[in-house]
């Protein structure tokens, strides 16, 4: 995973502006195997997928920031009612695509190429019950609009799981450094600004 990531962090050092992260997203493709040896190396990511995937049974499920499509893939084997994943349009989600043909056969998942702009994003209204947004947050500009949008898109009484790590440095300087102003509970208090009811550290519900 060290190798993966040090590749992307080369990578990023030659972007040298938040503004070019997205086009880096779209081209690389040592995001694919950063992320296959960090679901295969971490048993607590592992953990945290598989429990988010067991609530999703006869539920509709979007995953915000989908990556190697991982979660999707569990969510449709778990008996979600529909499966979606967005994400920028990549080799990583080229990917995502592949891997969801290779392994399940179920047509209820959905890939949503997204645009760089999240004002022209348009998802659902009220619409899912479960909306993942792992690891998302610091990588993105403006992510209280994310999570604007991801509010706007749960149905009463629906729950987004997340996790973040606001903390910019040289091995990860994809977690945005002008993100560092949510570190630890500023990011609670801003979710709970946009509506939400903040469950667990790691969870988020619409009431």
């Amino acid at each position: 995973m060290k190798d993966a990531t040090g590749q992307l962090a080369r990578e990023w050092a030659y972007a040298k502006s938040e503004k070019k992260s997205s086009p880096l997203y779209e081209k690389t493709q040592w995001y694919i195997f950063e992320l296959e040896d960090w679901h295969i190396e971490d048993k607590m990511k592992q953990a945290g997928m598989i429990a988010i995937a067991s609530q999703c049974r006869g539920k509709r499920f979007l995953e915000y920031g989908c990556g190697i499509g991982d979660t999707l893939i569990l969510a449709s084997i778990a008996g979600a009612k529909e499966v979606h994943g967005l994400d920028l349009p990549s080799k990583t989600l080229n990917y995502a695509r592949f891997r969801i043909l290779r392994f399940t056969k179920n047509k209820n998942i959905r890939l949503i190429d997204t645009s760089r702009n999240i004002q022209k994003l348009k998802l659902p209204q009220n619409y899912y019950d479960i909306i993942s947004a792992e690891d998302i947050f610091e990588h993105v500009i403006n992510p209280i609009e994310h999570a604007k949008k991801i509010y706007e898109s749960l149905r009463k009484g629906g729950s987004m799981y997340f996790s973040t790590e606001f903390v910019h440095s040289d091995f990860h300087p994809m977690h945005l450094k002008s993100n560092e102003r949510f570190h630890g509970i500023k990011w609670l208090y801003k979710l709970e600004k946009i509506g939400f009811k903040v469950i667990s550290p790691c969870q988020a519900m619409k009431v």
